[in-house]
């Protein structure tokens, strides 16, 4: 297996001639199609619940150095979802809303992770609610979608330049997440927030 710094080469060749045959990619909103957001809101119904850990049991490729207090942040504001169970609805997203996802990519594109969890509205300014950029390599994009949509009570998500993201059920947000700092604003009042994250 390549190292680090090989991969981290390798993503970043491949970015300079994604960039030259189809220019960089962009930031864009889309609204979820009636029949997907119903989908993917049942498929959100169930799921078993998940805790953010160094060393998920299963995944033997997670790994982080961060310490359990990180751990026990993560765990007490966010509840975190596993997906197994998602993986027709995520898929029939990218299929339906294919045409729009390409605009902003400039280039055909692919899914290499998902993930889903619940905001809890009491989330203090910490992991996906604090200003960060996310630290993948060159060429990456994250999906975002919000069953219950942004703005108002119910939280919002905020770019640098862009400022705060709003809008109804079923909106989704596609940006350059490590490259653009962004934050999580947690609802106002109480329950949870519903999101999930495609990584393209």
């Amino acid at each position: 297996m390549a190292d680090k710094s090989a991969q981290e080469h390798i993503f970043d060749i491949h970015d300079r001639c994604v960039n030259l045959a189809w220019g960089a990619a962009l930031y864009s909103t889309f609204i979820l199609t009636k029949c997907n957001l119903i989908e993917l809101q049942e498929a959100f119904v169930h799921p078993p619940k998940i805790m953010a850990m160094p060393d998920t049991k299963g995944q033997k490729w997670i790994r982080s150095a961060f310490g359990s207090e990180v751990y026990e942040a993560m765990n007490r504001d966010y509840v975190y979802l596993g997906c197994s169970d998602m993986g027709k609805s995520v898929q029939a997203v990218l299929t339906n809303h294919e045409d729009a996802i390409l605009q902003v990519c400039g280039s055909p594109f692919r899914a290499v992770n998902v993930r889903a969890w619940e905001t809890k509205h009491e989330a203090r300014d910490f992991g996906p609610s604090a200003w960060d950029q996310d630290g993948l390599a060159p060429g990456h994009l994250k999906l975002m979608i919000y069953l219950e949509g942004l703005g108002g009570d119910i939280g919002s998500l905020e770019l640098v330049d862009l400022g705060f993201i709003v809008g109804p059920k079923g909106l989704a947000v596609i940006f350059q997440n490590s490259v653009i700092t962004h934050r999580a604003i947690p609802a106002r009042s109480g329950g949870t927030r519903p999101v999930i994250e495609i990584t393209l």
